[in-house]
This record gives structure tokens, sequence and C-alpha cells, in this order.
């Protein structure tokens, strides 16, 4: 079980530190890859690396790959041959399939200079690193229950459920499960991370029509149902209604919304409009991690080697 932690976000962007505060989370430092003093600023914000800190990644480079009906020694074994130059590599069983089988979600992170540079940093933080997660799957819980809460009263319960957010770090995330199981994820880039309004609701509908169509090759039938939850700002929630995405149970939520569904409390400086802090959240009062990735930098003990 994880004690309280900070939750650092790491995406395409840059990162944001996260940390426990009264029912809630706290902005403690966002800090953009290519500032000069990157680093300086997380050492400065780490401050004596006392409290534990888990990394949540979300980057856009993550592969997501399923077997079926393999064994754990044959997973391990395409892992490594359809990722054998990668970062770092993990699998999770997803169900039984036969005696001694069953169905595993590989991943695999890619070499990226944002992990060197993340590795110093913390390094020199002397930044005590309890675990690592990619968002998509860490998030599988937060997907589901917003989803639950937000469409408790309806008759007919839905197979299928996705989350939508845009994220400061970085992209259009968009979490989608089948029957409480990780079905797909996708992020996609957000040129201009200040665009709000109509054109923002016209890209989130764009995307997520584009989904729709990945699904159906899952096998999203009508019949299944998809449950979606939006996090906007205020704006643009009064700008996307179900018509828009045919064939969904829509709901959208600003940030304090959806975290109000979680029983936390939103950032006093968090703008509405990115669901960053909602994922840290999660994170942060999670006991374990779905599937802790064994990072380079990081020895055993999730502390930093030196």
């Amino acid at each position: 079980m994880l004690p309280s932690h900070r939750v650092l976000l790491v995406g395409e962007r840059g990162v944001i530190l996260y940390g426990p505060k009264d029912s809630g989370v706290n902005r403690e430092i966002s800090v953009a890859w290519e500032a000069k003093d990157f680093s300086e600023k997380l050492v400065h914000a780490f401050g004596s690396g006392a409290q534990p800190v888990v990394l949540l990644l979300n980057d856009a480079s993550h592969t997501y790959r399923k077997e079926e009906n393999i064994s754990p020694a044959d997973c391990q074994k395409s892992l490594e041959k359809a990722f054998p130059d990668v970062f770092a590599r993990a699998w999770m069983e997803t169900g039984r399939s036969g005696a001694g089988t069953g169905s595993y979600l590989l991943v695999a992170l890619p070499e990226s200079w944002r992990f060197n540079r993340l590795g110093d940093a913390l390094s020199a933080a002397h930044a005590h690193v309890m675990g690592c997660g990619v968002l998509p799957i860490e998030s599988i819980g937060l997907v589901n229950t917003l989803a639950k809460k937000l469409f408790a009263k309806e008759k007919k319960k839905s197979r299928w459920a996705a989350l939508v957010g845009q994220h400061e770090t970085g992209g259009l995330r968009q979490v989608v499960t089948k029957d409480g199981l990780l079905a797909l994820t996708r992020i996609t880039p957000v040129m201009d991370k200040e665009i709000k309004g109509e054109a923002w609701a016209a890209n989130m509908v764009q995307e997520f029509k584009a989904t729709q169509g990945y699904l159906k090759r899952f096998g999203l039938e009508e019949k299944d149902g998809l449950d979606l939850v939006v996090v906007c700002g205020a704006a643009e929630k009064k700008l996307i209604g179900p018509w828009d995405v045919p064939g969904t149970r829509m709901r959208c939520v600003t940030l304090k919304e959806a975290l109000k569904l979680l029983g936390c409390r939103a950032p006093r400086k968090e703008d509405n409009h990115f669901a960053d802090a909602l994922h840290a959240a999660w994170a942060e009062r999670s006991d374990t991690l779905t599937l802790p990735i064994q990072m380079p930098f990081l020895d055993t003990e999730g502390m930093m080697r030196h």
C-alpha cells in the first residue's frame, strides 16, 4: 500500500508536481521541458526529498499491445521480441483463457531525451520515487468511477465507458474501457493549449468520432451502450451536447465538478479547462499502482540510482 505521496505528472510539454492537501491535491510547480532551469526548479520544489512521489507518465509515444492465450513466460518473450530496443517494458494480465494461459496487455516506453533529463533532475533532488505508472492504465478506475456516478440513474448499464480531457502537459487524452478493462487509449496533439470555446468543442467531437470508428472495429455495438464523460471548461460545457456524438450517453463536467464526484477539492489556481489535476488526484488517492513500471534510473526500492 502506498503511503501519502506526491504525484509528478510527466507529459510531452513538461511536468507538473502535485502534492496532497486537505481533501484534494495542490499544484506545487509546473515546468516546461525547454526551461533552462528545469532541474533547479524541480530540486527546489522537492525540497528535502523526504515526501515520496509517484511518477505518472502521459505520452503519445507509449505503445500498447494485446496478446491472447499465452502463458506468462511467453508474454515476457513476446514483449522482448516485439519491443527489443526500448527504455522500459511492462505487462499485465487482463483475463484468464485456459489452464496456464491468459490475455495480457504489453506496454513499451521508447527511449527519450525527456527521461534522461527527468532522471538527472530527480537524482539531483534525491527524490524518493515510490513507483512509476502510465496514465491510461492507472486511470482505468477513474473512468469507471466517474461513469458509474454520472450515469447511476440510467436503467441500463453500458459495457463501454470513455473519459476525454485535455492536458496542460500535452494533448487530448481519451481512455476507453469495456467491462471495466482498458479497451483503447488515444492522445492527440492540441497545437495551441489555450484553444477554447467552439474550436475546442469541435476538435473534441471530431477526435471522439474517430475513436468511435476504432471501437466499432473492436466490437462496439449500439446495444452495448457507451458512456462518455468529457472534462472541459464551463463555456465548452454549454457548447457540447449528446446530439454532437450520436451513439453515446454523454455528460460534460468541469474539473471542479469531476473532482467533487471523487470527494476531492479542486486546486485554487487550477484551470477548469484541463484534466491533469483530476488524474493526479486519482493517483494520489490510489493505494497501489495497477502496473508498476521499472524505470532504468530507479533501483528496486524506488530510489534514484547514483
